[in-house]
């Protein structure tokens, strides 16, 4: 299927991501860019919320309970903040001759429209670029997490439950589980109201969070730092996907599509949680009610979102707390300043510690992460070149310069002072993270499991309005050189198309720099289908060849090793072999776990890493020595498994996972081949009837 072809599946994307929140946003008084922006967090803490709720009581998941919800948490924000009173005014209203004047549009509104229609051509060429290298709708991308993420859509589509609490596909044995689920019940959502695939909606959805939600959440961000400047606000929008460390470089690492989502709906509870700090304390407990909605919709969707959101957040919490302190020692109260200062820094390390005490993290702590292989001075400059976290990392040189020059300039800009040392904190964080093992590195990086993509993929969330702070400041300096004069606060039409047109323009430079580049190529690659598309992007076959990318110094082993075309054909073979009432036996490590996703034939091993019970450990290490190792054919028996599915090769050697039962069939009698393509086999376990059992059994 291709992009071309799913456009309607895009439109009802973005109806399930803004509608509801838009919906909230208005009712409890957010407006314009902050309301737009902030619309997706809303939509996605609602929906994850509800998802929770309706798994409590046994209501299976659809649109309907998340439009009730949402009906209900707008109804009791147009209550709590008053909106209600003029809603009524303005119907009132609207009988009386007034509403049959004609109001003339203002010139700053004008001057948002033009903004915002140059950021929606820019985001639109851009996400043609990016479906471009992604080739079809229905690719299925060559990464280790893809059978997880696309088996536990249909966890929810077959169970009827997207609670985050509820997602056993890799603990089978549990009654319950908690793993993030908000990107899993959003895809279902759209699974469920188009008839698409889940590889389509998967797909779907990524574009979307990485060329609408993103962009809109950085724009209500830039707001909340800077106020409502239209030119500063198109420039965060026009450069929002010049940055190679986020969304890109996340989608093909992993691929983390949770933290995608999540990551993407940072930007917009940051700015709920600024808008607080103007709220009188008549209003603040329905600002704070917001920003919690939005930190819900973080933390069902990937936790340590919270945690990145946290870490940029710790400076303005700083300087918010210095700023009082300043006011009150001005007035004449430094015993007062002193105290309230110590408090609320004693409030924010207590909250630190007690984070990083908690059985989460300790958890998180054991993980193995990845392997530090960088000096300090390597993964500084990684940081400072704003390159991703590749072998070989090249530098986005077009976001260096205005990233700097909006640094400079945060020194005369005070509100955005904090910005630089929230990038200073993530690039200590990736310093340490590549640094030696320690349990400092481990307690400190812990959140992000370890791993670089996920800490560098914060950066642009503070560098994004600094490089729009920049490229504004240039334009207004050469604009008071000019002459130009001020309208309604902004700047004038010429100089605010100036500001548009030079961000465009670095966008360009950075689409077409050495850094995008190499995404580009790992994109090509990753959404390629084993190889068949290595040179859709001219630049796919060099990133092959210098061993760019996320595969390493060995990019071949990717190619050929998850899923390609020919299995994926395979896959409606196996549907019609296996009866619907039967499960099958695979290794998820190569990729023939998607059979349920994609084909509907359930599978006792959907997802890599799981908990596996002990008959099928047994089985899947040893089913190929059935004839001869008591108690193999017991467990089949016991599982009432009769078929196993094989795709001959991954992307690791899976003998060293516990896979080699599966791995070693070929040369085994257990099995006879019912059908097969390419390196790509469907078995049936012939050495396990009753007789045979019982055989086995006794040794």
């Amino acid at each position: 299927m291709s992009f071309t072809g799913a456009w309607w599946i895009f439109a009802i994307t973005l109806l399930v991501l803004w509608l509801p929140g838009i919906a909230m946003a208005y009712a409890w008084r957010l407006r314009g860019i902050t309301a737009w922006g902030a619309a997706p967090a809303l939509t996605v803490g609602v929906t994850s919320g509800t998802a929770v709720l309706a798994g409590l009581v046994g209501i299976d998941w659809s649109l309907v309970p998340v439009i009730v919800v949402a009906v209900v948490a707008a109804t009791v924000g147009m209550v709590a903040t008053g909106t209600w009173r003029g809603a009524v005014a303005r119907l009132r209203r609207g009988a009386g001759r007034r509403s049959l004047r004609v109001t003339r549009v203002p010139r700053a509104a004008g001057l948002w429209c033009a903004c915002f229609a140059a950021v929606a051509v820019v985001l639109g060429v851009s996400a043609l670029r990016l479906v471009r290298l992604m080739g079809a709708a229905d690719a299925v991308a060559q990464g280790n997490d893809i059978p997880y993420h696309l088996n536990a859509v249909k966890l929810i589509l077959t169970s009827g439950s997207a609670s985050s609490l509820d997602m056993t596909l890799a603990t089978p044995e549990r009654a319950h589980n908690f793993y993030p689920a908000a990107w899993h019940g959003l895809v279902a959502l759209i699974v469920q109201l188009t008839g698409c695939g889940i590889d389509v909606a998967t797909n779907v959805l990524a574009v979307t969070v990485a060329v609408a939600v993103w962009p809109a959440a950085m724009m209500a961000l830039t707001r909340g730092v800077f106020g409502p400047r239209p030119e500063i606000v198109a420039a965060t929008g026009i450069l929002s996907l010049s940055f190679t460390q986020f969304p890109g470089h996340l989608l093909t690492w992993g691929i983390l599509y949770p933290n995608l989502l999540s990551y993407a709906l940072v930007p917009a509870a940051m700015a709920l949680v600024l808008r607080t700090a103007r709220r009188r304390s008549g209003r603040l407990i329905a600002a704070c009610a917001v920003a919690a909605l939005a930190a819900v919709g973080v933390v069902l969707a990937q936790p340590n979102g919270l945690f990145g959101a946290s870490v940029l957040l710790l400076a303005w919490f700083e300087w918010r707390i210095l700023a009082a302190a300043r006011r009150r020692l001005r007035r004449g109260r430094p015993g007062l300043a002193v105290s309230r200062a110590t408090v609320s820094n004693a409030a924010i390390a207590l909250g630190i510690a007690a984070l990083l005490a908690s059985p989460a993290i300790a958890a998180m702590r054991t993980n193995p992460g990845y392997i530090s292989d960088s000096p300090w001075q390597r993964a500084l400059g990684c940081v400072a070149s704003l390159g991703a976290p590749h072998t070989f990392p090249a530098a986005n040189w077009p976001m260096v310069l205005l990233v700097a020059l909006g640094a400079l300039c945060a020194i005369w800009v005070v509100r955005a002072r904090w910005l630089v040392a929230s990038l200073g904190a993530v690039a200590v964080l990736y310093v340490v993270m590549r640094g030696p093992d320690s349990e400092f590195r481990d307690l400190l990086t812990a959140p992000w499991y370890h791993d670089p993509a996920r800490i560098t993929a914060l950066i642009p969330i503070v560098a994004l309005p600094l490089a729009a702070l920049g490229l504004v400041a240039v334009v207004r300096l050469l604009a008071r050189a000019a002459g130009a004069r001020r309208v309604s606060g902004s700047l004038t039409y010429p100089v605010a198309a100036s500001v548009i047109v030079l961000a465009a323009g670095g966008a360009w430079l950075a689409a077409h720099s050495s850094a995008s580049h190499q995404l580009a190529g790992d994109i090509a690659i990753v959404y390629s289908q084993s190889g068949e598309r290595p040179d859709a992007y001219p630049t796919g076959k060099d990133a092959l060849e210098q061993g760019r990318g996320w595969c390493g110094d060995n990019p071949t082993t990717l190619l050929g090793g998850l899923f390609d075309r020919g299995e994926r054909s395979f896959i409606d073979e196996v549907a019609e072999i296996v009866p619907q009432d039967e499960a099958i036996v695979s290794d998820p490590r190569d990729g023939s776990s998607l059979v349920w996703a994609l084909g509907g034939v359930r599978t006792l091993t959907p997802a890599l890493n799981m908990e596996l019970s002990p008959d099928l450990a047994l089985v899947v290490g040893r089913l190929d020595q059935a004839e001869t190792l008591p108690g193999v054919c017991a467990a089949v028996n016991r599982l009432d498994l009769h078929y196993v599915l094989d795709w001959g090769e991954g992307i690791w050697d899976r003998r060293s996972f516990g896979y080699e039962g599966i791995a070693s069939l070929s040369k085994s009698d257990t099995v006879e081949l019912l059908a097969r393509r390419g390196h790509a086999k469907l078995y049936r376990i012939v050495a396990c009837d009753a007789g045979d059992m019982t055989a086995s059994a006794s040794g």
